[in-house]
């Protein structure tokens, strides 16, 4: 394994999402995408310290490959401060803990129509 991909996600609709999504890409590939983690934090305050220690004792040790690392979230509780997570942060614990990994951020953007 060359790589794994881990998504944090804040909610069970998006880990559902993010479920049909890999589906959808695996049918329109025709290939099977095997080295993905959709990981439900239940609550976007846990960002700041649970995703961390899943990431510590499911994905550090048992993978030493490159781990490349999604955290979405709704931008909708960032409209006020204080903000509940500071990703600069969280960036900045997870390469501490891990060198070997790569951190972007997926942002669910409100629409208003």
């Amino acid at each position: 394994m060359e790589e794994i991909i881990i998504i944090f996600v804040e909610g069970h609709g998006e880990h559902i999402f993010f479920k049909k999504l890999i589906k959808e890409i695996e049918k329109k590939l025709d290939k099977k995408i095997k080295d993905y983690e959709i990981e439900n934090l239940k609550s976007i305050g846990r960002y700041k310290g649970k995703a961390l220690r899943i990431y510590r004792e499911k994905y550090k040790r048992k993978y030493q490959c490159k781990k490349i690392v999604l955290f979405n979230y709704d931008t909708d509780v960032f409209k006020k401060k204080p903000y509940p997570v500071d990703w600069e942060k969280v960036k900045s614990d997870f390469e501490k803990e891990d060198k070997n990994c790569e951190i972007y951020y997926l942002r669910i953007e409100e629409q208003m129509e």
